[in-house]
């Protein structure tokens, strides 16, 4: 019996885009925005969707002897996961689009001074996102 295959991420190479981890329906992919990301093999069921996910092509599919071949449980469980994870997604999604559509609402039914405090506050939040200049 064949060892099975994961995905694996050349650290070095590694410059923290977070492409994989969207790109991964499964979520076997950790890591925080500017970070190396890596691999949960125990996760990880070969799809391969993040190799071409991946701008510097630091992911690639390697033999994993510790892990055996997938079995059919384990395919089940990892199609819940993905389920689990668009569920999440879904619901993030709808969140914000009524947080956008409360704030066009608002933006678009107040009066000018509303209005110009909306823009300060949009304005303030966009300047507290960035880094401050060195």
């Amino acid at each position: 019996m064949s060892a099975s295959q994961v995905a694996w991420i050349a650290q070095s190479q590694c410059v923290g885009c977070a492409l994989c981890i969207e790109a991964c329906p499964f979520d076997s992919i950790a890591g925080l925005a500017q970070k190396t990301h890596r691999i949960l093999p125990d996760l990880c069921t070969e799809c391969a969707l993040c190799l071409p996910a991946c701008p510097v092509d630091c992911i690639s599919l390697r033999p994993d002897p510790e892990h055996p071949p997938r079995d059919h449980d384990y395919r089940l469980r990892a199609r819940n996961r993905a389920r689990q994870r668009l569920q999440r997604l879904a619901v993030l999604r709808d969140a914000h689009e009524r947080q956008v559509q409360a704030a066009h609402a608002q933006f678009r039914d107040g009066s000018s001074e509303a209005r110009q405090a909306a823009i300060r506050e949009a304005v303030g939040r966009a300047l507290g996102r960035t880094a401050p200049p060195r």
